[in-house]
């Protein structure tokens, strides 16, 4: 049935990651694929341990056998928590050190108009399978279902899984969802995971020069990833979106981006950790998609 509603889906791809404490699973057997760019090998720099620190390194969990297993001595830091916000830390040695000058923000894309495009009724269900394409990279995954614990740390294969946080934040994807589903997936200098691709082309235009402030917030606004596909298959059918923004922003102050956080009806937000130039920053990009097309069934990719 074709739903005579307009919907507006945003999909916010948030991706606040790191690669400690990433829990890996026992492969399934399905095959997720990324085509990064050339990563260095090269060890992450350490990060200061404040145990107050929400946004400190979580415990590494024993690594899956067919993950890759990273060197304990050289893992990035895990999650930042969202709401509510974290206190601002001492920049980051590594991190792009922001320019004094900031500009105002800028208004974001519109949302594309949903009738140009086919939409039937999807019931909000969970996501198993995610892909994301566009001119740079394209990459599938499978999707695992995580609670709201802090720090947020997506678990599952590093390499071939992202997360959708199920509960405690964020609801359940649909073409009348009634809020934002928020995927989360790894990034690493050490070795290409998930979303280094999503990351590194990201990164590019981060110069810490010229932020934009959202909610108080320095924000440094990414154009590259613009127009790119993002497609969750759930059990009852196939959610597409487009992506509108996307904007990088200091780890410990992500939390403090009143519209990262905000409960966005049909809007999708992923979050992934910053990689430039073959080393880990401290940075997170976040992406906002809006929900161009929804087709109705189960889907064969669904399972993957």
């Amino acid at each position: 049935m074709r739903c005579s509603t307009k919907v507006a889906v945003t999909l916010t791809v948030a991706l606040i990651l790191g690669v400690t404490g990433c829990t890996a699973s026992q492969p399934s057997g399905r095959e997720a694929t990324a085509v990064p760019a050339a990563v260095a090998d090269a060890s992450p720099p350490a990060l200061q341990h404040d145990p107050a620190d929400p946004f400190a390194d979580s415990p590494a969990p024993a690594p899956d056998p067919a993950a890759v297993a990273p060197d304990p001595a050289a893992l990035p830091p895990g999650f930042p928590v969202l709401p509510p916000g974290p206190p601002v830390l001492p920049p980051d040695p590594s991190a792009v050190p922001p320019d004094p000058t900031v500009l105002p923000p800028s208004a974001p894309a519109p949302a594309p108009d949903p009738a140009a495009v086919p939409h039937e009724f999807v019931a909000p269900a969970a996501p198993t399978r995610f892909e994301m394409s566009g001119p740079a990279f394209d990459i599938k995954a499978n999707v695992c279902q995580m609670d709201y614990v802090r720090p947020l740390n997506p678990p599952g294969n590093q390499k071939r899984t992202v997360c959708w946080v199920r509960k405690g934040f964020g609801v359940a994807p649909g073409s009348d969802s009634g809020g934002t589903s928020y995927i989360l997936g790894h990034a690493w200098a050490k070795t290409p995971l998930i979303f280094n691709p999503l990351s590194e082309l990201a990164m590019q235009e981060v110069t810490g020069q010229n932020p934009e402030m959202q909610s108080g917030v320095p924000t440094y606004p990414v154009k590259a990833i613009n127009g790119y596909n993002v497609v969750l298959h759930t059990p009852t059918g196939t959610l597409t979106y487009t992506v509108t923004r996307a904007f990088a922003v200091a780890k410990s102050q992500a939390g403090g981006v009143k519209s990262l956080t905000a409960n966005t009806p049909n809007r999708v937000v992923l979050i992934t950790c910053g990689v430039k130039n073959g080393v880990d920053v401290n940075y997170n990009i976040i992406v906002d998609a809006y929900l161009t097309s929804s087709t109705a069934g189960r889907n064969r990719g669904g399972r993957g």
